[in-house]
């Protein structure tokens, strides 16, 4: 069984995936909030590679060259 742990300030909660989806379709609300956020966070971090991948492309090249 695979368990999500979640760290808040003094604890870390262990929670199964149907327990966590239970939580969440309590309040979708707050559910779309963390797709959102998910989907934001992902797209920054996929960006912040591609800019250091054409980085070292650029700084190889020139170093060749």
């Amino acid at each position: 069984m695979e368990l999500i742990e979640i760290k808040l300030p003094k604890c870390t909660v262990l929670l199964t995936q149907k327990e966590l989806l239970t939580l969440l379709s309590s309040n979708l609300d707050i559910y779309k909030i963390g797709i959102q956020r998910g989907k934001t966070t992902k797209r920054y971090h996929t960006q912040k590679y591609r800019e250091h991948d054409k980085l070292i492309d650029f700084l190889n090249q020139n170093m060749i060259h």
